[in-house]
């Protein structure tokens, strides 16, 4: 029996690109640098090396921050040699950087996330915002308030803290 001819689409009559052979200029804007431009004029500020107690959040602070967190990808990872002084200092100058960011606890680990969690946000002085899966994610603001990228919500004043207590002071002695 002889075989059937396979029948193909035609080809569209639009013309092929080709790649051109001479260097050819981007059409997109210049990506911005991630680093800050500064003034000849200006000095830089020298910040103190003194680490300041990790920040009480509140629930919605937090909640702010694990949906800022979301899109982040891992920055360190700890490998079988657990949190080490690399590890520790490595953090810190991400935590400088870019005050918000993930740690991945790799399969290797001699930890658990919940050890690691805990001595990572101790040893750093940041704040345990949340861990997910093998993924940690910590939050330290910035000692320079100039350099803070990480604008958390005031957290709401309940009505309790409203009143002034002097003057119920004063109404319960006029009771008197």
């Amino acid at each position: 029996m002889p075989k059937k001819p396979v029948r193909r689409p035609a080809r569209s009559a639009a013309p092929t690109r080709k790649k051109a052979a001479s260097k050819k200029t981007s059409t997109r804007p210049a990506a911005r640098s991630k680093t800050r431009a500064t003034s000849a004029a200006a000095p830089a500020k020298k910040v103190s090396a003194k680490k300041e107690a990790a920040p009480i959040l509140t629930g919605q602070q937090r909640a702010h921050l694990r949906g800022l967190g979301h899109h982040l990808d891992p920055v360190v990872q700890i490998g079988h040699k657990g949190v080490s002084a690399e590890v520790l200092k490595e953090l810190d100058h991400t935590l400088v950087a870019h005050e918000l960011l993930k740690v991945k606890l790799l399969k290797s680990a001699p930890l658990t996330v919940a050890e690691a969690a805990q001595q990572l946000a101790k040893a750093a002085g940041a704040s345990l915002v949340q861990t997910i899966g093998k993924v940690i994610v910590l939050y330290r603001p910035s000692p320079d308030p100039d350099r803070r990228k990480v604008l958390l919500p005031k957290p709401k004043a309940s009505a309790v803290d409203d009143e002034e207590p002097t003057e119920d002071l004063e109404r319960m002695s006029d009771e008197e």
